[in-house]
């Protein structure tokens, strides 16, 4: 039963982490905005031409933007990693 409660613990913090990232990207994405060009293109397909915009886009962005990535990816790590250290010590008990 031990190993079920860690295996959660670990499905938790997964969850977590990826709601933390997901909410600091839709939040900058407010506030730095692909441009028009670059909304309807699929990431998968990309053109060499729009490969070539995306990176000039990337080039432009302001240092508040890239810190905003650097910032979710560290928000979820650390609190995805604190989710599932916590629900495993509050059940390591029983």
């Amino acid at each position: 039963m031990k190993i079920v409660r860690s295996i959660l613990a670990v499905v938790l913090g997964g969850i977590v982490n990826f709601a933390a990232i997901t909410s600091v990207h839709v939040i900058s994405g407010k506030f730095y905005p692909l441009p028009n060009e670059l909304k309807a293109v699929n990431p998968t397909k990309m053109s060499a031409a729009e490969t070539e915009m995306f990176i000039a886009f990337i080039k432009t962005m302001p240092t508040e933007a890239h810190l905003l990535v650097f910032l979710a990816w560290v928000s979820g790590a650390f609190l995805g990693g604190a989710v599932a250290a916590l629900s495993r010590i509050i059940h390591q008990g029983t």
